[in-house]
Parts: C-alpha cells; structure tokens; sequence
C-alpha cells in the first residue's frame, strides 16, 4: 500500500441528499466513511427540488400505499431530527365542479393520508367553508366547490443536504469535493479491500482510497460512473423537473393544484417571501447533462398559474415577475411501460456483477433519503 492511501470502509460517490445522508448514517453505525462529490455538496437535484418533505399524497391515485406510509414516516423522522430545516405548513387543495378528482375522493384520499401518517398532531386535515377560500389568496372562485386543508413538511434542500453531510464530517466523514471517481484497481489477494480511483477536478492528481464497500449515489452521473468499473448500464429515464420563481407570495400556505391542462398535480409555494410554481415532468432520454427549463415548460406552468390566479394579469406581465428558474433531473427506473406522472418512485439498489461489494443507486425522493440510507447501511452490515 502507498503511503498516501487513505483506508475506509465506505466510499461514497456523490454529495447530493441520498449520499449524505447515507454517510452520516454509516460513520454513526462505526463505519469509516469518505465521500466524493464532482461538484459542491447539495448543489444539483438536490438543490433543484420542489423544497417539500411530504408522503406523497397523489402516490395514493397510483396505489404506492407502502411509498406514501415510508414517506410520511420518514416525514416524522426529519421534523424530529432537523425541527430547524423542515417545518409543517398548511396545504389547500381547491376542488371545482371541472376537478378530475372529485371532492368525495379528495377526501377519502385525506382520511387514508391521516390514516398512514399515524399522527393525531398533523396527520387531520379540515374542510373550509366559503369565507375561509381567501386564505388560499385571490384564487379563482368560479365553479369552486371545495377547498381542502391538511398538513405537511417544507424545508430548504440545498441547506438541508449540507446540514446532514456537516453532521456526518463532525463524526469522521472525510469530504472531497471538486473530486470524481475514475474507477477502481483489482482487489489484493487474500484482502477484501478495493482501491477507489479519485481525481482532482482541478489539479487532476489521483490519490487511491483503499476501501470495503463503495455506494454510488451519483443520481444523473450513475451509469456513467458504472462505466468506469465496465458495468452494463441499467436501463432509466432522466426526467427533468422545473421550477419558476415569482416576486409575489401569491399565498401563505402550499397550494396543492391540479393541471387544467393533463391533470397532473402542481404545487404553489411561498419561499423567503416569494412564490415557487412547479413541477414539470418531461422525459431527457440521455441527454441530461445540460438541463434547463424549455420555453414548453415555463409555458405550461405560466398557463396553468393564470387559470388559478387570473388578476395575476397576462403571460407577459408573468414573464417580468420571474426572478428566477431551476430544472433538476430525477432518475427513473425503467421498470414499467408507465407514463413519467404515474411510474413508481421507490427506489433500486442494484450489486455489481463483478464487485458485490459496489452497490448503486436508481431513483428515490428528498423526504425518503433517511430511511434509503438505513437500507443502504444494512445492505453493508450483511456482508460482514
């Protein structure tokens, strides 16, 4: 062995939410931990979210029960854990005569939601009469029936995903960022260890980190880090998701809607004073590398965003209000002939042929990364 070689158990490929989380979960188990990150920590997908930790509620149209059930536990877990960064908020769902979900199944899907979250605190969601619709803002009225109030998380992801990856570097993390994986050496014969290739970004000097286990949370990057060991790709979807920023709290509380245009769920979000608007969900194919909004998408949610808000005024004075717009690429699984919308959203963790001991990751949400990582951490703990 090099004098230079740092020995570990685990290394972990990416500082995105799920990497994090996964390294302070093994350095808290006793594992000795080191995490490489191409870039900054947090500052891809898991910076470009919808900033919820939520069960998942339109999960129930699809029957994810165990999803949703995760979810809200996991819910539990990061209001518990981090009451600084993810705080509950009110959420409105507005029903109207139009509504491809109807009041009555709005409502069975809030008395399942309560049901799952087993929480006599947030788990209770109320129905409010006429003179309650403004707290929603000055939402359109016509053919308005029923406006929905339940509870769920809202947190900043980006100081969230950092906060967990601080926690794990104060137990003995060791961070390498601006630092890519380049591959792996054979393993010495007769030991079980693996030497990890990293490079510099900048310097471009590689250092070997001789390690047991190596987890690869690189979301978009994951096939093509499976490359670099010769792995055969696994078949995915980039889905691309985008957000605008407006100048205007448009409401006090999340606005749960749905799309007039394909009946997809979108949220509106007040955020430090101004307005999120968001989700899209439109398939990459490969090309996931220079992701941004399209014109189509900022359309779409423009349109969408005028029919609910109309004295918001015209697209163009819309346009002028954006102060800013973020895409984040998610990783699906390609596991089903599903549409994007209604394709599961567990996650895949997936051994390597020749290394088993090289786990990666497909798929997977924000408000899940505790309980992924807990998986994860007990996927390494069998094999010792």
């Amino acid at each position: 062995m090099q004098e230079n070689d740092l020995v570990v158990d685990v290394v972990i490929i990416g500082g995105g939410a799920l990497g994090a989380a996964t390294a302070l979960r093994a350095q808290t188990q006793g594992l000795r931990v080191c995490v490489l990150e191409q870039g900054q920590v947090g500052e891809q997908t898991s910076a470009n979210s919808s900033k919820l930790i939520h069960g998942g509620l339109r999960y129930l149209e699809s029957l994810q029960f165990g999803l949703v059930k995760e979810c809200l536990r996991a819910r539990k877990r990061f209001i518990a854990d981090y009451p600084q960064l993810v705080t509950m908020n009110k959420f409105y769902i507005p029903v109207y005569k139009y509504s491809k979900r109807p009041a009555w199944l709005v409502k069975i899907g809030l008395y399942l939601y309560q049901w799952l979250a087993n929480d006599s605190h947030y788990g209770g969601f109320k129905t409010l009469n006429e003179q309650q619709w403004s707290e929603i803002g000055a939402i359109n009225q016509q053919q308005l029936v029923s406006v929905f109030q339940y509870w769920d998380a809202q947190t900043d992801d980006k100081q969230l995903t950092q906060q967990l990856l601080n926690d794990a570097v104060a137990k003995g993390t060791k961070l390498f960022t601006q630092t890519r994986f380049d591959g792996l050496t054979e393993a010495v014969e007769g030991e079980s260890l693996v030497k990890v290739v990293a490079v510099d970004c900048q310097t471009k000097t590689r250092q070997h980190i001789r390690c047991s286990y190596v987890v690869n949370c690189s979301g978009p990057w994951v096939n093509q880090v499976l490359s670099k060991i010769n792995e055969p790709s696994v078949s995915v979807e980039f889905v691309q998701g985008s957000h605008l920023q407006l100048d205007c709290q448009i409401s006090d509380g999340i606005v749960y809607l749905e799309s007039v245009l394909d009946n997809r769920v979108l949220f509106i979000i007040p955020w430090k004073g101004q307005t999120l608007l968001g989700t899209t969900e439109i398939s990459l194919g490969d090309n996931y590398h220079n992701h941004a909004i399209t014109v189509a998408e900022q359309n779409y949610l423009i349109d969408n965003l005028l029919h609910y808000y109309p004295q918001l005024g015209s697209r163009q004075e819309i346009l002028k209000r954006i102060t800013r717009t973020y895409s984040g690429v998610r990783v699906l699984p390609k596991i089903d002939a599903q549409s994007v919308f209604s394709r599961s959203r567990d996650t895949l963790m997936v051994r390597a042929t020749a290394y088993p001991n090289f786990i990666s990751v497909f798929g997977g949400k924000l408000t899940t990364v505790l309980i992924e990582a807990e998986k994860l951490v007990a996927m390494i703990n069998q094999q010792n």
